[in-house]
């Protein structure tokens, strides 16, 4: 979004709604982006009844991070003014939610299934929406299902602002007569060459060549040379030579499971339907007897790779889907399932238990993250 306003700043249009933008800013009292990070607040950003938490700016600081700058440690991507980015970008989000409040705009699940559909990062190579894409896609960015809906809604809330108030902008007739009159200006220009013919120019004589060579000395002035030997020491270099004492490995094991724990994933063939009863009849066949691969090519034209998702876990799924593919059998056929997508059929082929690994198991990670 903020590249968005960069690009669009010189547009009479966007530079109104910009003006538009800092007017609300104190129309709402929008809140400081520092002080919920330093001060201790419980609100982060805030304008009308909408707020963000300092966790939020720092989960979203550190997505933007290891996204954009994934070889930069937290504190030089702060140098680099990567916090600021983000606030701001998440302060417009707040405002533009909280006018959007004001106004009772909605965002409605068609609007979000076509918004989605439409989205060419989840699309195959023949143009059409993969489920599995977009599961992948948002596994790759650190986002789940509702963190991505979030922002997709925000995104559609953005547009029917924006768009309302670009359709309503007016201009007087003097400041129209100035910008067209400034695209469409036109020139004409005749270039004349003349030929280089230094045989015609007279030979200087040594007054002449010392004059010159006096008013010009510095361009013929030779570079100072030098050489040098450079030393570079670097945080690496000096960590690897670091011990780290058993009590401390064990307190940060002990310290940090959630962060090691493994998820319980199950490999997953889905088809996605747009009614709910073509969903029921393929739970039906399914039901009979029929391979879950033959329904889906003959009801959807889908090929194998096109109803498999991989090692999905509860946090990469939509809610019910994740409910119900989380508590289903082996080899039972689940739905129909809602969710922005369409209504879902589903059966777990593979289930990979998670757990706690062994201290033994991440000793070295363990030991890498304390240096």
């Amino acid at each position: 979004m903020l590249q968005a306003m960069r690009s669009g700043a010189k547009s009479p249009v966007m530079k109104f709604f910009l003006l538009f933008l800092a007017g609300g800013f104190a129309l709402w009292g929008i809140g400081d982006g520092t002080t919920g990070l330093i001060g201790g607040s419980d609100k982060a950003v805030s304008a009308g009844d909408v707020a963000i938490s300092p966790r939020r700016v720092a989960l979203e600081f550190e997505r933007a991070r290891r996204n954009f700058m994934p070889n930069s440690s937290a504190e030089e991507a702060l140098q680099r003014g990567l916090l600021n980015e983000v606030t701001g970008a998440l302060s417009r989000d707040v405002l533009l939610l909280a006018e959007s409040n004001e106004l009772g705009l909605t965002v409605t699940r068609a609007m979000q299934r076509e918004a989605i559909r439409n989205e060419s990062s989840f699309q195959d190579e023949l143009g059409q929406f993969s489920e599995g894409r977009f599961i992948q896609v948002l596994a790759r960015a650190g986002l789940s299902e509702a963190d991505y809906l979030q922002r997709v809604d925000s995104s559609l809330i953005r547009d029917q602002l924006i768009g309302a108030v670009a359709a309503g902008a007016r201009f007087e007739a003097a400041t129209s007569r100035v910008v067209a009159a400034f695209d469409l200006e036109k020139r004409k220009v005749r270039l004349t060459s003349f030929a280089v013919t230094p045989e015609k120019i007279a030979t200087p004589d040594a007054e002449a060549i010392n004059a010159f060579f006096a008013e010009n000395k510095t361009t013929y002035r030779a570079p100072d040379m030098r050489s040098a030997r450079i030393a570079i020491v670097s945080a690496e270099m000096i960590a690897k030579n670091l011990t780290i004492a058993d009590a401390d490995i064990t307190a940060a094991y002990d310290q940090r499971l959630d962060e090691f724990a493994i998820p319980e994933t199950r490999d997953i063939r889905q088809m996605v339907f747009d009614d709910a009863a073509n969903a029921k009849t393929a739970i039906d066949r399914l039901t009979r007897g029929e391979a879950f691969i033959a329904v889906a090519k003959d009801m959807l034209n889908w090929a194998p790779s096109d109803t498999a998702i991989d090692g999905a876990s509860r946090d990469t799924l939509d809610i019910a889907l994740a409910e119900a593919a989380f508590t289903a059998d082996i080899g039972t056929p689940v739905g129909p399932i809602e969710s922005p997508f369409g209504h879902h059929v589903l059966v777990v082929e593979e289930i990979a238990a998670g757990g706690t690994p062994a201290l033994d198991d991440i000793r070295a990670k363990i030991i890498d993250k304390l240096r």
